[in-house]
């Protein structure tokens, strides 16, 4: 049995499934297998599967569509690795992705899942680094707000997805319904590698993330609200659209001053909040507090509407560690 299994669901891929095996096969690591979950494809791409004969390769035809979350659910229950590692079917690997995921896992037997930043490619070919917060106190602070893995980056121990399914509720989402989910288990720890071991490929208009946007937006905002009542805070429907606003940083110009005080004051609520619960590390969660913060400034900044200074005498600013404050001044310095 290989140590690592890479779970890839494909459907109607033809396009684009040759370049992410490809990747997969160039691995220096070789311990691992690929479970492809073919959810009911119409097109070609069962004979361009065909075309490899690798034995590590292991097809699984699924007799109808079930949709993303019945494929990834149904690949699971097919892999006896002690490592799963996700891979969607238009993205690519670096070539010492498996083998260095793998043995971070193995050095750090406490985590219970973990991925990495990625490169991300646009039409044009250009790549932009996305990088997200490595650390689990850090993840778990930005789980609040937003997600804060790359799905396609991801390695699990397979018992933590024996245990917790993907949830198909959360319509295009049900990554980050089970990152929530997971942050509510003390026993769950999370980290990310400080490199870019993917590359996901942003096709705008084919891809997921933006035909349905507004589902996003909607199970996003539904999962915030869970994360907020585990935090033990009670909202109006006028702070939940708040609290949503601050996370996806969308603001009117108009009566800026005063959403600016609305969400200052609503973020020293969570503050509060979490100092009670002690549901995620306070340096960490007032950290990510101040991160929501600062764009908001910097919009009224460059409206006129206040000062530098006057963020920088924030009570959320000047509880950070000094560390953190001159990041703070940094960003700032940027405006």
């Amino acid at each position: 049995m290989p140590k690592a299994s890479i779970l890839m669901p494909v459907y109607n891929a033809q396009k684009t499934v040759l370049r992410s095996l490809k990747s997969l096969l160039r691995q220096d690591y070789s311990d691992f297998e690929i479970c492809i979950i073919n959810d009911g494809s119409t097109d070609a791409t069962l004979e361009v599967l065909s075309r490899f004969s690798d034995p590590r390769i292991k097809i699984y035809d699924l007799p109808e569509n079930l949709g993303l979350v019945g494929a990834l659910n149904a690949g699971v229950a097919k892999i006896d690795a002690k490592y799963i590692l996700r891979l969607d079917a238009d993205d690519v690997c670096h070539e010492e992705r498996v083998g260095r995921q793998v043995r971070f896992m193995e050095e750090n037997p406490g985590l219970s899942l973990s991925g990495t930043w990625c490169h991300l490619i646009d039409r044009n070919q250009d790549k932009l680094l996305q990088k997200v917060p490595t650390g689990n106190d850090d993840l778990k602070a930005r789980l609040y707000f937003n997600n804060p893995f790359v799905h396609p980056s991801m390695i699990f121990k397979r018992s933590v997805l024996e245990k917790y399914k993907y949830n198909a509720e959360y319509k295009h989402c049900e990554d980050y319904a089970l990152w929530v989910e997971l942050s509510m288990d003390e026993d769950i720890s999370f980290a990310n590698i400080p490199e870019a071991l993917v590359y996901k490929f942003e096709n705008r208009g084919e891809n997921i993330s933006h035909m349905y946007f507004e589902d996003q937006l909607r199970s996003c905002s539904i999962l915030r609200r869970e994360l907020l009542q585990y935090l033990g805070v009670d909202f109006s429907a006028a702070e939940m659209e708040l609290h949503d606003a601050i996370s996806i940083n969308a603001f009117p110009d108009q009566d800026l001053a005063i959403v600016l005080k609305r969400v200052e004051d609503w973020l020293l609520r969570l503050q509060k909040a979490n100092n009670n619960s002690r549901r995620v590390a306070s340096g960490s969660f007032d950290f990510e507090l101040a991160q929501r913060l600062i764009p908001v400034y910097k919009h009224a900044l460059k409206l006129g509407l206040c000062s530098a200074d006057k963020l920088q005498s924030s009570r959320l600013i000047s509880s950070l560690q000094p560390s953190q404050i001159r990041l703070v001044q940094s960003w700032l310095g940027s405006a």
